[in-house]
């Protein structure tokens, strides 16, 4: 039997619980990144580098700015006043997530190291392998990951998403070489000679 108390503590957690997911979906709304703990977006890497340095370069103490809810580092003012006068330029596609991941319709980690500019965009992957397979159709992957985005990034706030993520390894590399086997045996995804160095 509840008591008067009782239905009020209930009331209350109810209350609460709407209260919280009406905050993630404000953050969601903001932003979707992929950040680490700090809300850091690429894992403190700086991305204005991956087009005028030709790679990864590590953000330094001071080179910092806050776009989209996200804070982004880089290795020079130079470069954080680039980006901060066009961060759609420099900022990662698919919200810092895997692009193959996207592509597959899952979101997965990335090593800052697996990192391909393609048509101007920058794309980043959960390690070099599987940056591998990404080179293998990148036309066709982002066509896959262009209509997945928005299922991916539109029902969840940051929260959800670093949840599923767990420490970077929700899915290893093998698992998503099985996945491009799967798809190039049925076919799904054209091969392309369109190969990125």
């Amino acid at each position: 039997m509840f008591t008067k108390k009782r239905l009020l503590t209930i009331l209350f957690a109810m209350i609460i619980s709407v209260g919280l997911a009406a905050a993630r979906t404000a953050v969601a709304a903001e932003t979707f990144y992929n950040v680490d703990k700090m809300g850091v977006a690429i894992k403190g890497y700086d991305p204005v580098a991956y087009f005028n340095m030709s790679g990864p370069t590590k953000g330094k103490l001071g080179f910092d700015a806050r776009y989209k809810g996200a804070n982004w580092k880089f290795s020079s003012a130079e470069n954080r006043d680039k980006f901060l006068k066009n961060p759609g330029k420099y900022a990662p596609l698919y919200g810092g997530y895997c692009a193959y991941g996207v592509a597959v319709g899952a979101l997965y980690d990335i090593d800052p190291r697996a990192w391909t500019v393609h048509e101007g965009q920058l794309y980043l992957n959960k390690s070099l392998s599987v940056r591998n397979l990404w080179k293998k159709d990148i036309p066709g992957y982002i066509a896959k990951a262009n209509s997945n985005w928005p299922d991916l990034s539109g029902d969840m706030g940051m929260m959800e998403s670093q949840d599923m993520m767990k420490d970077d390894n929700m899915m290893d590399d093998q698992k998503m070489m099985d996945d491009q086997k799967m798809m190039d045996s049925t076919g799904d995804m054209k091969k392309s000679d369109d190969m990125m160095k």
